[in-house]
């Protein structure tokens, strides 16, 4: 079944899916500056990642999820609503890494802080690369499959 929305074509779902691992690298960096003693440079890396997350997801929202969900015949653990629904649970995520990170001083971090921020970052790179995994084994198949 083809699309024919002019909103998405399949070069601009590739250039999509391909930017998730530099969005990891990037969530990476954040905890390389922080161990490294750089909670500046850790919160303006997490500053570039944030804008290029919302930017990723309001790109899914706009114009991949409402071609998926016209697609029809979604699998059981696939529907649109729970893409969506993850989207906001990474956005919460993410507001709260960057409350912590604003909260961090140059030189004032104690280890225990900097060793639980970096803790709660695996934990969003966790979450993440989970919803990654799904987009790329579940939404942009079919979306490839149907502008193809």
């Amino acid at each position: 079944m083809k699309d024919s929305s002019p909103k998405l074509s399949l070069r601009a779902l590739e250039a999509h899916a391909g930017e998730h691992p530099d969005l990891l690298i990037r969530l990476k960096g954040i905890s390389e500056s922080l161990v490294a003693g750089d909670p500046s440079g850790a919160l303006s890396t997490f500053i570039a990642f944030s804008r290029a997350l919302r930017q990723h997801s309001s790109f899914e929202e706009e114009s991949l999820l409402p071609v998926y969900a016209a697609l029809g015949a979604t699998p059981r653990t696939g529907h649109p609503e729970y893409f969506l629904d993850e989207h906001r649970k990474i956005e919460i995520e993410l507001d709260a890494v960057g409350s912590d990170l604003k909260g961090l001083s140059p030189g004032s971090a104690s280890p225990t802080e900097v060793v639980e921020l970096v803790e709660r970052l695996g934990r969003f790179r966790n979450l993440l690369d989970h919803h990654f995994r799904r987009e790329d084994t579940i939404l942009f198949p079919k979306l490839r499959e149907a502008l193809s």
